[in-house]
């Protein structure tokens, strides 16, 4: 459904539809495994490397598309949620050299209301 809607907006885009794969990936492991924590700050305290950067980043999505409502917890905003992680997706593409992460710091927002969309349409 995501990789529907990035076509249905016209965004056909090497760099959103790998990172269309990217999302879909991450919300099916989601079904098998809830996070450690909902905290994205909490992966950094354990460990700031490229996979702790990459955790945390993926938490800041999904506070930014499918789970918006605990998006306010600890005094943040869903904006803040979306500087963070799209930063965070960027220090991973740094610390690693994995391109995707450099694609998902550039279209955060995009593909996060694209998520959102997408989920919003399966009810």
């Amino acid at each position: 459904m995501i990789l529907q809607e990035i076509a249905r907006q016209g965004l056909i885009d090497s760099a959103l539809f790998k990172c269309g794969l990217y999302v879909a990936d991450l919300l099916s492991k989601l079904v098998k495994d809830n996070p450690e924590s909902w905290f994205a700050t909490d992966y950094l305290n354990k460990e700031v490397s490229g996979e702790g950067l990459r955790r945390a980043a993926n938490i800041c999505f999904l506070l930014s598309s499918i789970f918006q409502e605990r998006a306010e917890i600890r005094c943040m905003q869903l904006k803040d949620y979306q500087e963070m992680g799209a930063g965070m997706y960027y220090m991973f593409y740094s610390s690693t050299g994995r391109e995707i992460g450099f694609y998902m710091s550039r279209n955060f927002k995009t593909m996060a209301d694209i998520t959102l969309h997408s989920f919003q349409s399966l009810k």
